[in-house]
């Protein structure tokens, strides 16, 4: 299985070349509606700025979320999604769902239930996903039936992905760095049982076929991400039998 990061006009073309699933981050507005967007703030990805959680779901749908996209001119003045948006399109597209959940809120968590509660094929074609092990946790205890997965990689809270750390303080990297060593253990051996995950989506830099095999043995569903390279690509379906996820289907 290959899965692509997209939005509503990317999960056509991810169904078009082949993707038989997606994966889409979502937040909560000010008035606590979800809406389907990566960056906690509107910034990088429209022609706006601000904050996801400081803007109503009005104000967030008058921005343009093709702005800064290298394919603007073809898709020109799109705007920024509501989960249910994409819900309906990747159900009528029969595209599984892993839904990456960004606010690790009592609202967020009931938001969540309700769409499945709405729509009821998502039990058997989405997964609820976070990098915040509370976020699950509140899911999982609120419904049950969902699918739920702990997403990690390393030095998540001490680094950003390109290996630069977060914070210019060295004192507050040190506490983050040790934090972030403690919050792995935690996860790989008791954090994914305890929030009730049946799926581990592993950064690919991170993974190992140890790793792999171990999660395995637990009976969790292992994805990897974000994989692009055709050889890596080609070593997980018929060597490691592992799906991924991946920016492109080339």
């Amino acid at each position: 299985m290959s899965c692509a990061s997209t939005s509503l006009v990317f999960s056509i073309g991810a169904n078009k070349n082949g993707a038989t699933a997606v994966e889409f981050d979502v937040d909560l507005t000010v008035d606590d509606q979800v809406v389907v967007i990566h960056d906690d703030t509107v910034d990088r990805t429209t022609d706006g700025t601000g904050f996801v959680n400081e803007m109503t779901l009005e104000l967030i749908r008058k921005l343009d979320a093709s702005a800064n996209h290298p394919k603007r001119d073809k898709y020109p003045n799109e705007v920024v999604p509501t989960l249910e948006e994409v819900v309906r399109l990747c159900l009528d597209l029969k595209l599984k769902m892993y839904i990456d959940v960004k606010r690790a809120s009592s609202v967020m968590a009931q938001k969540i239930c309700e769409m499945y509660q709405m729509y009821p094929d998502l039990y058997k074609s989405a997964a609820v996903c976070s990098f915040y092990p509370r976020a699950i946790y509140m899911v999982k205890k609120m419904d049950s039936q969902i699918v739920t997965g702990l997403t990690h990689r390393r030095g998540i809270l001490s680094q950003e992905q390109d290996g630069s750390y977060r914070n210019n303080s060295a004192a507050k990297n040190f506490i983050l760095i040790i934090v972030d060593v403690l919050l792995e253990w935690a996860i790989y051996h008791f954090l994914w049982y305890f929030c009730g995950a049946s799926v581990f989506l592993i950064c690919n830099k991170d993974a190992s076929v140890n790793i792999i095999q171990d999660l395995k043995k637990r009976d969790l569903y292992v994805i990897l991400w974000t994989v692009n390279d055709p050889f890596e690509k080609k070593y997980l379906e018929e060597v490691l039998d592992v799906p991924y996820m991946t920016d492109t289907l080339e």
